[in-house]
């Protein structure tokens, strides 16, 4: 994260996609995706903490740069929902979470893909759900 005060800006990287799908793989650590929405959303929340009172216009990975007020509460409805979503779509699998990680993984994939993007119909680049939600779903 990077501050310009003179500009009143955050560049954040991927810790905001305003108006866009975000990547939901996680850190790879030891070889595998490891999600912590929990840690993101807290790294959200010291953001507004630190520079809440300034309300700069925060640049994020993808997506639109808006203010910090908009940005934030935004990006953390996004996570809670998207790990709600996954946590509801793998649950029903029951005995078949398996096929998570097997050749029938796509087709799970793809239909956590179409409910968040029921969820957000005006987000862009939903391939990120597509080729990251992997990660988001085998820590279930």
């Amino acid at each position: 994260m990077v501050s310009i005060a003179s500009a009143n800006a955050l560049i954040v990287g991927d810790l905001v996609h305003h108006k866009a799908h975000a990547w939901l793989e996680g850190g790879i650590v030891n070889g595998k995706p490891t999600p912590t929405i929990s840690s993101w959303i807290q790294s959200l929340e010291n953001l507004s903490l630190a520079f809440g009172r300034e309300n700069p216009i925060v640049f994020g990975g993808r997506g639109d740069a808006v203010a910090l007020n908009i940005a934030l509460p935004e990006q953390i409805a996004y996570l809670k929902s998207a790990d709600k979503t996954v946590e509801t779509y793998v649950k029903s699998l029951g005995d078949r979470r398996i096929e998570l990680s097997g050749p029938n993984a796509a087709g799970h994939f793809e239909k956590i893909q179409k409910e968040l993007e029921t969820q957000f119909p005006n987000y862009s680049l939903s391939y990120m759900i597509l080729y990251g939600v992997y990660g988001l779903a085998l820590s279930k």
